[in-house]
């Protein structure tokens, strides 16, 4: 599982009423509008979402100039924005749809003593990225999808909020089996390695790092998260009884999910810099 986010038990996300917006975040999310506002207590034990804030500091750290300015794409509750602040002083604007999700980003950036370095906002990241009105030292978008449509058009759109020669950091995936007869039609529709970084080229900018997540990890992860959801599911049906096998079918979905992603995938992080 690589999309994780989370708030208290007792918040729920307040959503406006554009339903193409909700359909676009419940998918980054692999959940249904339906499930949407119990989303923030089914995830409330997670902080990280996509890459590895750790992982993702320590890439980028010999890149950054001082006081690097940050796009974080689908924020959710901050992890690598907060990281990226605390550890490389960068000043950082995360964007989110979900406004549970940014509260607690706010609060963790003031818990961490960053709150002058990170900002904040709600907002469909589709329109931003249409009008952008500065551009950044490094964009991150971390495992939410095809929210901009493939991974060439996806690039195609960071590379317009990024400063020429600056960097782009996207956490996603590759299937490994090239025969896709077989395959459940998801993961038949994911590139293979080798066009994965045909996409990620296609723009004419340099693909500096590639950092693969170990299986080891990735199992260590999955079973962590899965564990944390679980025990939210079974609080939530309690509490909402009539909505019991929604959250039941959410948490096996998360597992199938997980499966697939260890005997399918691969997973990295790509770091790219853009041609001047």
């Amino acid at each position: 599982m690589r999309l994780l986010y989370g708030v208290k038990i007792e918040r729920v996300c307040v959503l406006d009423d554009n339903n193409d917006l909700a359909a676009s975040v419940a998918a980054s999310l692999e959940t249904t509008p339906a499930l949407l506002p119990y989303m923030p207590a089914l995830l409330a034990d997670l902080w990280a979402l996509g890459a590895d804030p750790d992982m993702t500091a320590q890439l980028l750290a010999p890149m950054l100039p001082p006081h690097a300015h940050v796009l974080d794409l689908a924020c959710g509750k901050g992890a690598v924005a907060v990281t990226l602040a605390q550890r490389l002083g960068c000043r950082v604007l995360g964007l989110d749809a979900i406004p549970a999700f940014l509260d607690e980003a706010r609060a963790m950036a003031k818990k961490h003593g960053v709150e002058a370095l990170c900002r904040f906002e709600q907002c469909d990241i589709r329109t931003y990225c249409r009008n952008p009105d500065q551009r950044f030292d490094a964009v991150i978008l971390s495992a939410i999808g095809p929210v901009f449509g493939s991974l060439e058009a996806t690039v195609g759109v960071l590379r317009q909020q990024t400063k020429p020669g600056g960097y782009i950091v996207i956490d996603d995936a590759w299937r490994e089996a090239t025969d896709t007869a077989m395959l459940p039609p998801p993961v038949a529709a994911c590139p293979t390695h080798a066009q994965a970084r045909e996409a990620l080229t296609a723009h004419g900018d340099a693909i500096v790092v590639e950092a693969p997540m170990s299986l080891e990890a990735l199992r260590a992860e999955n079973r962590h998260n899965n564990t944390c959801i679980q025990h939210r599911v079974d609080r939530l049906a309690e509490r909402h009884p009539h909505h019991a096998a929604l959250f039941c079918a959410y948490a096996s979905n998360q597992l199938y999910e997980c499966y697939l992603l260890e005997h399918a995938y691969g997973c990295a992080v790509w770091i790219l810099q853009t041609r001047p």
